[in-house]
């Protein structure tokens, strides 16, 4: 493999994880600005505090990390648009999703926290394990399954009971 062809596809590996990235970002907070802002900021960190560019599995769990850390750096600031915020319900079009799916999906991801989002996309959408999940929230695994339970019997079942869920 000719060096041009090898930073062709790393660059493309690259490009696959970005988009990942942005799409963690965008359905956590359901926003194209912020969303655009926090994965370019969580992009340049990761990639200025890694020293291996080359182990894209670093890159994603880092990069997923520095991803919370702003988002929830964020959500602090008194401009930050709660799950019941007028801006918060426009942005239910923004989704790239079929009407009836869109705004099931809206109203049932509004319902939940900012981290109970983050941890739901996290597991279903970009099927991190919950050992990858626990180094990207920096919290101890048995929490994290506890807490993916939590989540899942919400989805499946948004009354007090429901089946438990291997994790």
């Amino acid at each position: 493999m000719t060096e041009t062809e090898q930073k062709n596809q790393v660059e493309s590996l690259y490009s696959a994880a970005v988009k990942e990235l942005y799409g963690l970002a965008f359905y956590t907070v359901l926003d194209i600005k912020a969303a655009e802002a926090l994965t370019a900021g969580a992009f340049s960190d990761t990639f200025r505090i890694l020293s291996d560019k080359a182990d894209l599995e670093a890159f994603r769990i880092k990069a997923a990390s520095c991803l919370y850390r702003s988002m929830k750096r964020t959500s602090k600031n008194p401009g930050y648009a709660s799950g019941d915020s007028p801006a918060h319900q426009r942005r239910e079009n923004q989704l790239d999703l079929p009407g009836e799916k869109r705004n099931r999906t809206v109203v049932f991801l509004s319902k939940l926290s900012l981290c109970e989002r983050f941890l739901l996309l996290l597991f279903c959408s970009d099927r991190f394990s919950s050992v990858q999940i626990s180094q990207i929230l920096c919290l101890l695994r048995f929490l994290v399954q506890k807490k993916l339970r939590g989540i899942l019997q919400k989805a499946a079942f948004p009354g007090p009971s429901g089946p438990s869920f291997p994790i």
